[in-house]
């Protein structure tokens, strides 16, 4: 069975040729605004030299992708669609 899934957070750290992680803040109840970032891995199948691995970590990516078990990564999700907002200073 697959799941949808969309997401809005920042591109982490690449961990492998088309993995890359993204970072998602959210927010604690009743903290007072204090937030824990969750980490996921992203499976996006476009080629190294995309926008989702050349932007610098940091930069916003909003997407949808699905839910797959992945025996590396355990829960993975796969990028079918996103837009990146490169952080100041990267072309497009």
């Amino acid at each position: 069975m697959l799941s949808s899934v969309f997401l809005s957070g920042r591109l982490g750290k690449s961990l492998s040729s088309h993995v890359r992680n993204v970072e998602i803040d959210r927010v604690m109840p009743g903290c007072g605004g204090k937030f824990v970032v969750d980490v996921f891995p992203v499976y996006c199948p476009l080629s190294s030299a995309s926008l989702f691995f050349t932007a610098k970590e940091g930069s916003l990516i909003i997407l949808k992708g699905r839910l797959e078990k992945d025996k590396e990564f355990g829960a993975l999700i796969v990028d079918e669609i996103d837009e990146i907002f490169p952080t100041a200073g990267e072309g497009r």
